[in-house]
């Protein structure tokens, strides 16, 4: 978790007197001030006054930033202790600002003889230095509320690793959690962050599904669960490092932002000192150039390369950073990928502040081809709310094929393997037809016995102790019959989990192709189980992929699994006696060999410690990992 302390550190000394803004300006129109008044005359006095407010203010501006450029610790304290203490000296000074600010603003407000664009240059000169440390002031008070509750709070989330028994580490973490969430909800974040805070929260309340998981795994001594807990954790704390980082540097532009403002401000005194000096004619036909109102800032930032098996993973494919001067504007974004996604179009209120837009078009479902990689473009464009163009703006993206799926990012770490759900796809038509065909093989394994593929019901109706078991045994067996009798068969080309991508088939195109690696072949057999409401899980030794499938008994599972080897597609492993056998050595109590065999804890326990990763098939809900339509 060192990334946010640096972010922090580079957070809080962000703010400098003066510089160029690295963001892009509207070319939009300007709205010129006229006066309602037809008298232009203008007490020079006033104006002098009104400048020297200007200046006062520019000063304490300046005297602000430079007091806070000088903030520093001492070097022999923790990084934590020195960015707490730099931001406590900054919000000091800011609010110290604020405060003259307003006295001045005050003061400027009761000035008699000027005309009214003067009076409305006043009005948005303050406007703009006031929003300006109004907005540091927010950015800053958020980043030192949520550094304390990073620091103090998330960074103290309990650890699996530091635990022998499982049933402390749930009691802890469930304590930890009820006292997070708390402060997660007490949370102020500002509105033009709430977005990108709302990823950190649906982030966090990935600990209420893990908890709810090692409840169910304590209950019957889950070794799977137990594992898939481990796994994720480890998702957590690399997704919750990344979402706050991005948190905070959603922050670092308000703070840019507000720099650009005080800028303006110095534009505003500039040309008021120029109008001071006409004469009265002049004065008259004068239309300010520096008015606030209407003018926008913008910055894009947006991923290039889309994999579209996981676009439904994604919290964004773009952050558009818009900001008002002065004053509120009402835009209309549309955003699209031709050919790939739908037109997104969303209305939204600015105030002189940046606000983060976090853009999503919705996928296109028909008539798109994937099946390989191709160049494409992000359109995005930027209205008034009379339809007039502000802003356009066209970003290159690669698409990846349907096929491709990432493995592993810097961004986050091995979590991503994860991402293998998305190829899961219960509800196909394909997988359908080969549940239909599994019938017909339960059938001819039972001798008519057993004619449904139930899932946990009851399925063979026998009276013997072992009976769930059998049933859970039989569907595996069938799903296995069906695909041999389909001709599928199992492509032995090389596989690995540890790459930076993968080229994966669906289920789909496995029975049409006839042909899977171990990965394409378990997602086809953990598509229809988990059709049939089973619990599955993607088992991934070395090199390989594999099924488990958990038994159930009175309509709750006992924590014992199958593991189902779904590459044995050929007549010898595949032969119906081996299952009829397995079937009749279970009813006695005894453990079946082949393709499809059952693992005591103690052999799980030990096949999972020469496991690379396992994966839960239910977390396909929890993560958000559903399937691509196309």
């Amino acid at each position: 978790m060192k990334r946010i302390g640096i972010i922090f550190l580079i957070l809080a000394m962000i703010i400098t007197s003066s510089g160029c803004s690295r963001f892009l300006t509207s070319d939009v129109d300007l709205e010129n001030v006229s006066s309602e008044d037809t008298s232009y005359y203008v007490s020079d006095e006033a104006i002098e006054e009104l400048v020297g407010y200007f200046e006062q203010s520019k000063e304490t501006i300046s005297d602000g930033l430079e007091r806070m450029d000088e903030v520093s610790t001492d070097d022999d304290v923790s990084d934590e202790e020195l960015i707490r203490t730099f931001l406590s000296k900054k919000i000091d000074i800011i609010e110290e600002v604020n405060t003259d600010l307003q006295s001045i603003e005050k003061k400027a407000s009761t000035i008699n003889g000027l005309d009214n664009k003067l009076k409305n240059i006043r009005e948005q000169y303050f406007d703009v230095c006031v929003s300006g440390f109004d907005s540091i002031s927010e950015a800053f008070n958020f980043v030192s509320t949520f550094f304390s509750l990073y620091e103090n709070t998330l960074c103290s989330r309990p650890s699996y690793a530091d635990y022998s028994a499982w049933e402390d580490f749930y009691t802890d973490l469930y304590e930890w959690y009820d006292s997070a969430k708390l402060k997660m909800d007490e949370m102020d974040c500002p509105t033009c962050l709430q977005s990108v805070w709302d990823n950190c929260v649906e982030t966090f309340e990935l600990n209420s599904a893990i908890i709810e998981k090692m409840y169910i795994a304590l209950q019957c001594n889950d070794i799977l669960r137990f594992q898939s807990v481990k796994n994720l954790c480890d998702r957590y704390n690399t997704s919750i490092d990344v979402k706050g980082a991005n948190l905070l540097d959603r922050a670092a532009v308000q703070l840019d932002f507000a720099s650009e403002l005080i800028d303006f401000s110095d534009s505003i005194l500039s040309e008021t000192k120029e109008y001071s000096k006409l004469n009265q004619r002049d004065r008259e036909t004068y239309e300010f150039e520096n008015v606030a109102t209407g003018k926008l800032y913008f910055d894009y930032e947006n991923i290039d390369t889309i994999y579209p098996a996981i676009y439904n993973t994604y919290d964004s494919i773009c952050y558009i950073e818009v900001g008002c001067f002065a004053g509120n504007k009402k835009i209309v974004v549309e955003a699209e990928i031709p050919g790939f996604t739908q037109k997104y179009t969303q209305t939204f209120d600015l105030e002189p502040s940046i606000t983060t837009l976090s853009l999503k078009p919705p996928f296109v479902s028909e008539n798109l081809d994937l099946t390989s990689a191709k160049e494409a473009q992000l359109n995005i464009t930027i209205s008034d709310s009379e339809g007039a163009v502000i802003e356009s703006k066209t970003c290159p993206i690669t698409i990846k094929s349907k096929y491709d799926v990432e493995w592993y990012s810097d961004e986050y770490g091995m979590a991503t393997r994860d991402n293998i759900l998305c190829f899961l796809d219960p509800e196909s038509e394909e997988i359908s037809e080969l549940k239909r065909l599994a019938i017909e093989e339960i059938s001819s394994i039972t001798n008519g016995a057993a004619n449904s593929f139930p899932g946990y019901q009851t399925l063979l109706g026998s009276t013997s102790d072992y009976a769930h078991y059998v049933d859970t045994y039989l569907q595996a067996a069938g799903i296995m019959r069906a695909l041999y009798d389909m001709g599928v068969r199992y492509n032995a080309d090389s596989y690995s989990i540890s790459g930076s991508n993968q080229h994966v088939l669906f289920p789909d195109d496995v029975l049409n192709q006839k042909s899977g690696l171990c990965i394409e072949t378990s997602l086809v057999v953990a598509s229809a189980l988990k059709s049939a409401g089973m619990h599955v899980f993607l088992i991934f030794p070395p090199g390989h992929a594999q099924v488990a499938v958990e038994v159930w008994n009175n309509g709750r599972g006992v924590g014992e699994y199958f593991l189902i080897e779904t590459t044995c597609l050929n007549d010898s492993s595949n032969n119906q006696s081996i299952f009829v056998n397995g079937a009749n050595n279970l009813l006695k109590g005894k453990k079946p060999t082949g393709m499809v065999t059952y693992y005591k804890s103690d052999e799980w326990q030990e096949y999972l410690a020469q496991t690379d990763y396992i994966i839960d098939c239910d977390d396909i809900n929890i993560l958000g990992m559903t399937p691509i339509s196309n």
